[in-house]
């Protein structure tokens, strides 16, 4: 780890780097007084720094908020921001835990196993299948976060995989060759907006997206499943963060099938509009539920 005056850095980057990284930190923080006035709101982000194209990341210049990996007496709230499946710095965020609230202090593990037992347990139904003995296509994926590898497999098989979990096929196809994903934004309490992610059929297991809209939660949700997805962020222990949903044609049921608690985003392919309209909608979500 490369610790400087601001942040703290991977060990692998160049001291050339961490000075250019300081110095783009320091004009944010400029710009940050300019925005917010003498004195801007500090958030910790522990152990990572969310980069410029992180959800979080775009929610602070939109506020004005400064953010530091390295403890700042100037730093009233934290946020547990690790990049893994996962998560390893228990003791050290318990610790930060004693002098401030951290945002998703126990969202911890993400992984597809615990998505699809949290998921189950608030909805009461699953897409989990035991591919030893289930007949037809499933979808093979592997248990960690962000891997984009899931494959449709035949079953039944002879050897599970330990690292993957199995699931049925979600029919979430919207025509034109085209599966639509909803991503849904938990911030706090509130479910601020969501978006429909269309990716080609070909691409339906990775994360190319070609075009994203953005919608009231209304719009595509009922009452009963909005309830539910904010029930499921409760169970599964998620402050902030996003939510692949998937809609299942056959049985018309919405399918929780992934946690992001270091979302990227707005997602790709938005209306210039959109994206703008959607980062201001989250930072006003971020303000009344933590900045309050």
């Amino acid at each position: 780890m490369k610790r400087a005056y601001f942040n703290n850095y991977p060990s692998k980057i160049s001291v050339t780097e961490v000075i250019s990284k300081e110095a783009r930190t320091l004009v944010k923080r400029i710009a940050n007084r300019l925005k917010a006035g003498e004195n801007p709101k500090t958030l910790l982000c522990f152990p990572d720094l969310p980069g410029s194209r992180t959800t979080l990341y775009k929610i602070a210049s939109e506020l004005g908020i400064n953010l530091r990996n390295k403890f700042s007496i100037d730093a009233s709230l934290a946020i547990y921001y690790e990049n893994n499946t996962l998560r390893t710095h228990d003791s050290e965020i318990m610790q930060i835990l004693h002098r401030m609230k951290v945002i998703n202090l126990l969202s911890r593990d993400i992984s597809k196993d615990k998505v699809d037992s949290d998921f189950e347990q608030v909805f009461g139904y699953s897409t989990r299948i035991n591919p030893l003995d289930f007949q037809g296509i499933a979808l093979e994926k592997s248990l960690e976060n962000a891997k984009h590898d899931g494959k449709p497999i035949k079953c039944p098989i002879e050897t599970i995989n330990p690292a993957c979990i199995y699931q049925r096929i979600i029919d979430n196809s919207s025509g034109l060759n085209e599966v639509a994903d909803i991503r849904v934004p938990i911030v706090g309490t509130k479910i601020p907006h969501v978006y429909l992610k269309y990716k080609l059929q070909e691409h339906r297991y990775t994360n190319k997206v070609h075009r994203s809209t953005f919608y009231a939660p209304t719009e595509l949700l009922s009452q009963d499943e909005i309830l539910l997805i904010l029930e499921f962020a409760k169970q599964s222990k998620l402050d902030f963060g996003e939510l692949d949903v998937l809609r299942d044609k056959n049985d018309g049921r919405i399918y929780i099938v992934d946690v992001n608690n270091t979302p990227y985003g707005p997602p790709a392919g938005l209306s210039a509009n959109d994206h703008t309209k959607s980062v201001k909608s989250l930072a006003l979500a971020f303000k009344e539920e933590f900045l309050v």
